[in-house]
């Protein structure tokens, strides 16, 4: 094959490849003890996603970094969480906001927050729809990956 030739035909370049490098190698397969754990693993999860109701963040933009304590907001369907520095301690504080049209649903419930690789488990719905948590140490709203309502 001509490496400088502006007509490039696929069946040609494919042919070129082969006679490089050979016939392509075959992946080895995954053994079946593997794959029927994965498999066995994914219905687990299904199953318990489908029992609660979970809420997954895609992706939290960063805060603007002016400098100024603002709290972060982020709206869910079950309420909004609020996410507030304290500086004293250097931790972040959440506070949760049931939407009123869910809140009798939702009232003395334990909203769980899936942050980093833990899950905090905020204080009970109040009557007004409040609970509230303060984040293990070194982690952020940056950390945030779900809220559960179970």
């Amino acid at each position: 094959m001509n490496d400088n030739s502006p007509e490039l035909d696929l069946k040609d370049f494919a042919r070129w490849l082969k006679g490089r490098y050979g016939e392509a190698t075959q992946a080895p397969q995954t053994p079946q003890n593997i794959r029927d754990a994965a498999t066995a693993t994914w219905s687990n999860w299904d199953r318990t996603r489908r029992r609660a109701e979970v809420y997954t963040f895609e992706r939290l933009a960063a805060a603007d970094g002016d400098g100024e304590q603002k709290p972060i907001e982020l709206n869910t369907p079950f309420g909004s969480l609020q996410f507030m520095h304290q500086p004293q301690s250097g931790r972040w504080r959440v506070v949760f906001h049931c939407h009123s049209d869910v809140l009798q649903k939702y009232r003395d419930a334990t909203p769980r927050i899936r942050i980093g690789s833990q899950t905090l488990a905020l204080s009970a719905v109040t009557p007004a729809g409040i609970s509230r948590g303060t984040v293990p140490e070194g982690l952020g709203p940056q950390d945030l990956i779900a809220i559960e309502m179970a």
